[in-house]
């Protein structure tokens, strides 16, 4: 169950909701955006208002377990965020998105995860002069098909010196306690 201050459930009650979401991409050089239309500061990060971040797709909450994947679009015009996107590894850094509640002056009166993941894919579009970000949720690792096939010659590309198969033959044979099945 969630708990909030009194001011945030004040301001839930007044159907008068001022929020703001944070997203941090944990890039080599790091990015932090907020989608409203002001600067937004917390932790020593600044989230920054900007023309630079398109959006990203609409997020849910479901009660079983899924696959969340996410995908952040930018635009071109930043020549710094194009070159650590396109020119450098991003593959499985840190996504995190925060949804802040505010008050009138624009302080968090309260913070709270809303989603994180990692980095799996990136492409541009220079149709668009648009870059976007994949990234999916813990999850999607127990969705994906394995690449890695268990047969002795695969297990050796890997491991050289593991001999793991040697007894898989043995695994399959039944081994009776107290001598064979039925003597008694």
């Amino acid at each position: 169950m969630k708990t909030y201050p009194k001011a945030v459930l004040d301001m839930l009650e007044s159907g008068i909701i001022r929020r703001a979401h944070l997203l941090s991409f944990e890039l080599d050089t790091p990015f932090y955006f907020t989608d409203v239309g002001f600067d937004i500061e917390n932790q020593g990060k600044n989230y920054r208002s900007s023309g630079e971040f398109i959006g990203l797709d609409s997020l849910s909450r479901h009660a079983e377990m899924r696959v969340g994947e996410v995908t952040f679009s930018f635009a071109m015009s930043n020549a710094a965020i194009t070159a650590t996107i396109l020119g450098t590894d991003v593959y499985k850094r840190r996504v995190s998105i925060h949804r802040a509640y505010l008050s009138e002056s624009n302080e968090i009166l309260h913070l709270e995860s809303v989603w994180r993941g990692s980095v799996t894919g990136r492409s541009d579009n220079d149709k668009d002069a648009t870059i976007q970000l994949k990234a999916a949720s813990r999850w999607a690792e127990f969705e994906r098909a394995n690449a890695w096939r268990t047969t002795p010659k695969s297990h050796h590309r890997r491991y050289p010196d593991d001999d793991a198969f040697k007894h898989a033959a043995k695994a399959a044979e039944t081994i009776y306690w107290a001598g064979k099945a039925g003597a008694n």
